[in-house]
């Protein structure tokens, strides 16, 4: 039985068929729907800088980790299938040459206008910031916590089996870092599985509407031919 799936028709297959495209459709938008829970984990504790009501980890464990996990193989697949091929993760050449900048903008998100490959790039930026610099500092401390049988504080900080003692509010500023890291984490992995699929899918669609065109105006010549011969044959 033949397939179309052979030594490259993988990646024709990624590049062309309509299955490919339904998967991409797929795959943004469950990566848009785990970046508006990790935005709006995100946006919440650090308006209110304490932790949200409901338990954060499975809002963002649950069906985060499996999103993370089939948006990076497509994202992963993609990027394959448009070449140059890897020599390594992030450490793509053309033959020995590495990338530059600019080419990597164009091998991720070439199929997005240069607004869209702007934004993307700063709301992965706005989220590796968030984790490190608004999330981080507030854990150095330790994780929130439950106190231990025995030790009377009603707020400890746990840090690698020390725990310490603190006020209400440092309390709930750790608890609310504690979700707020992940979440970031999370965040920049969904923004950059949007920036690839929506890329790819963009620029199928970019190709199909000029191979659209080009076979409307060969129609339109041949037509055109043809009027011109009818005289001739009479």
């Amino acid at each position: 039985m033949s397939t179309d799936i052979d030594q490259h028709g993988w990646q024709r297959w990624v590049l062309e068929s309509n299955a490919s495209v339904r998967v991409g459709q797929s795959v943004a938008v469950g990566a848009g729907v785990g970046l508006l829970v990790c935005a709006s984990i995100v946006l919440m504790t650090l308006a209110t800088q304490r932790p949200i009501a409901v338990a954060a980890a499975p809002l963002l464990l649950i069906p985060g980790i499996p999103l993370i996990a089939v948006g990076q193989l497509w994202g992963i697949t993609v990027l394959k299938a448009r070449g140059p091929q890897p020599s390594g993760w992030l450490q793509m050449q053309y033959g020995s040459r590495r990338l530059t900048r600019r080419e990597s903008s164009k091998l991720f998100f070439g199929g997005l206008p240069k607004h869209g490959r702007i934004a993307v790039t700063m709301l992965w930026l706005s989220a590796w910031a968030c984790a490190m610099f608004l999330s981080v500092p507030f854990l150095v401390g330790g994780s929130a916590g439950t106190a231990h049988p025995g030790f009377a504080c009603p707020w400890p900080l746990h840090n690698h089996g020390d725990t310490t003692c603190v006020t209400h509010s440092a309390y709930e500023r750790a608890g609310a870092a504690g979700q707020r890291f992940p979440a970031s984490i999370l965040m920049g992995f969904f923004v950059m599985h949007i920036g690839i699929t929506t890329s790819e899918l963009m620029r199928r669609s970019k190709s199909k509407s000029s191979d659209a065109l080009g076979a409307d105006d060969l129609r339109h010549e041949n037509g055109i031919d043809s009027d011109q011969l009818r005289p001739d044959e009479l």
